[in-house]
């Protein structure tokens, strides 16, 4: 198989996703997490958790 530019392009790409973890970060003190994935070089945020306060119980809040 020939490797051309357009190849090279997109292994770099499914490279970089696959090297990059998503990353979680608490968005609010309720428990809801908004995380960052890359998606094939777009950077794309996302809710991935998201709890009502009311539902939480008090020992699992911080």
């Amino acid at each position: 198989m020939e490797r051309n530019q357009e190849c090279q392009e997109s292994f770099e790409k499914v490279k970089q996703y696959l090297e990059s973890p998503p990353v979680l970060v608490p968005a609010s003190p309720w428990g809801a997490f908004w995380g960052s994935e890359m998606t094939l070089g777009k950077n794309k945020p996302s809710i991935t958790s998201a709890r009502n306060s009311h539902n939480v119980s008090k020992d699992t809040q911080h």
